[in-house]
C-alpha cells in the first residue's frame, strides 16, 4: 500500500473499532487463541463473543472457554465485529466467505493483524507487532532448490555476531510494546553457536513483551548439549518442519532429534509440520509490471513476515533475504524503516510499516518474485535437494 496519509491511514478503521460492542474471532486454534489471551490481558475492553471455525469438527466445542460456531449461525449486527484470526494463506478465502454474506471488511469485520496493531496504538499509544523474524546465521546444511530464505544461492554462509543481535533485539523493544511471535530463523538456527545466548538474553529481558518465543528447524541437525539445557529452562516453542519425503536417508536421524527436542522442551513446544508443497519465489521476472500493477501484486501477496535486521525493519523479508544472498543488489531504502531514527511521534508510522504501507507502496524485489503462497502458481515439491 501507498502511503497517502502517513500517520493517519487507519483513522477511519479505529472510528469502526470503536463502535464495537463485541467481536468472534474466525479460527478456534493457535492464532484465534492468542488473539484472545492479548484482548483479555492487554488491550482490554472489546469482549470477545466466541468463536467461528469452517471445521464442522469443532462446531458446538468450548475453546479457551467460548463456544464454537459456525459461519452460518452468525450473522451482520449493528456493532458486533469478526477479526480474522487465521494464517495469512486463508485469509482471502474468508474475506470473500464474509463479502459474499453481507459483512464489510475494515467496517465490521477486520485481519487481526490489523485490528490489535491499530487497538494498540490508537487506544494505548503502544507499538504492537503481530510478527517479526530474526536471523542470527545464514549457514543451513541443506541445499534446498526453492529455498524461501535463497540459502541455495549463497556462496559464503555467516554469522552474525552475538552482541550485535543484542544491540538490535534492544532497538526493537525500545519502539516496540509487545509482539506477538518472536521467530528466530535461519539458515538453520541450530548451526548458529549462540543460540542459546541469545535465547536466555531475549527471555531474561523481553519475556513480558513477547506472546510467542519460538525458531524453527529442519530436523536433520542434532541439537548440541549446550542447547538441549537451553529448552530445559525455556519457553521456547520450536517448529520441526518434515522433510523425511523429500530425504528419506535422514529419516533416522530426524526422528531421533524429534525425541530429544520433546525430551528437553516437552511435547506441548514442539510443532511437528509437514508439507505437502512448497512454492518457489525466484527467479520469475516480471519487468513489464506498472508502478499501480506492483502496488496491486504487492497488497495481494500477504506475506506474514517482515525482518529485523542492523536497526531496521524490512518491508518484505523475501526482499531482505535475497539482497543477503546477493541475488539482488542492496535493499532500497524506502522498503525499511530505520528505527535508530523512529521517535515517539512515528509510533502510527511504523505501525503502518508493519502492515504494508511504504512510500513506493511496493518492494523492487516484487518484479522477480513470483509471489507468496496465494498468488503464486509455481508450486513444488518441498525440501528437493539441488543436483538430486
Amino acid at each position: 500500500m501507498k502511503w497517502i496519509n502517513k500517520g493517519h491511514e487507519y483513522d477511519a478503521v479505529f472510528e469502526n473499532i470503536k463502535k464495537l460492542e463485541g467481536i468472534y474471532l474466525f479460527g478456534a486454534g493457535h492464532d484465534g487463541a492468542m488473539v484472545k489471551d492479548i484482548l483479555d490481558n492487554r488491550y482490554k475492553g472489546i469482549k470477545v463473543l466466541g468463536f467461528i471455525d469452517n471445521d464442522i469438527n469443532k462446531k458446538g466445542m468450548l475453546y479457551k472457554g467460548l463456544h464454537v460456531y459456525s459461519f452460518e449461525e452468525i450473522k451482520p449486527k449493528a456493532n458486533i465485529g469478526i477479526v480474522i484470526s487465521f494464517a495469512s494463506e486463508f485469509t482471502c478465502a474468508i474475506d470473500a466467505q464474509l463479502h459474499k454474506n453481507g459483512w464489510i471488511k475494515e467496517v465490521n469485520f477486520f485481519h487481526y493483524e490489523m485490528f490489535l496493531s491499530v487497538l494498540a496504538a490508537y487506544e494505548y499509544h503502544q507499538l504492537f507487532i503481530p510478527s517479526i523474524s530474526i536471523l542470527p546465521t545464514t549457514k543451513c546444511n541443506l541445499r534446498c532448490e526453492a529455498c524461501l530464505n535463497f540459502t541455495t544461492y549463497i556462496k559464503h554462509f555467516t554469522d552474525r555476531p552475538i552482541e550485535r543481535l543484542k544491540q538490535d533485539i534492544d532497538l526493537f523493544f525500545q519502539k516496540v510494546d509487545y509482539v506477538g511471535l518472536l521467530l528466530i530463523s535461519g539458515g538453520e538456527p541450530f548451526l548458529y553457536e549462540e543460540l542459546p545466548s541469545l535465547i536466555q538474553y531475549v527471555e531474561e529481558h523481553y519475556t513480558d513483551k513477547i506472546y510467542s518465543l519460538e525458531t524453527v528447524t529442519n530436523g536433520t541437525v542434532r541439537p548440541d548439549e549446550k542447547v538441549l539445557k537451553m529448552l530445559q529452562k525455556s519457553r521456547l516453542k520450536i517448529t520441526v518442519d518434515d522433510y523425511r519425503d523429500a530425504l528419506p536417508e535422514q529419516s533416522e536421524s530426524i526422528e531421533c532429534n524429534l525425541n530429544l527436542l520433546c525430551k528437553y522442551a516437552g511435547r506441548d513446544r514442539i510443532i511437528f509440520r509437514k508439507y505437502d508443497e512448497w512454492i518457489d519465489l525466484y527467479p520469475f521476472p516480471q519487468k513489464q509490471l506498472q508502478d499501480s500493477e506492483l502496488v496491486e501484486k504487492y497488497d495481494s501477496c500477504h506475506v506474514p513476515w517482515q525482518e529485523f535486521r542492523d536497526g531496521k525493519l524490512f518491508s518484505c523479508n523475501y526482499a531482505a533475504f535475497a539482497s543477503v544472498a546477493e541475488i539482488t543488489g542492496e535493499v532500497d531504502p524506502s522498503e525499511t524503516y530505520d528505527f535508530t531514527a523512529a521517535t515517539k511521534g512515528s509510533l502510527k508510522e511504523i505501525m503502518e510499516f508493519r502492515l504494508g504501507y511504504s512510500e513506493k507502496g511496493y518492494v523492487e524485489f516484487c518484479r522477480q518474485c513470483a509471489g507468496y503462497l496465494e498468488i503464486n502458481e509455481h508450486k513444488v515439491r518441498p525440501a528437493i535437494q539441488k543436483g538430486s
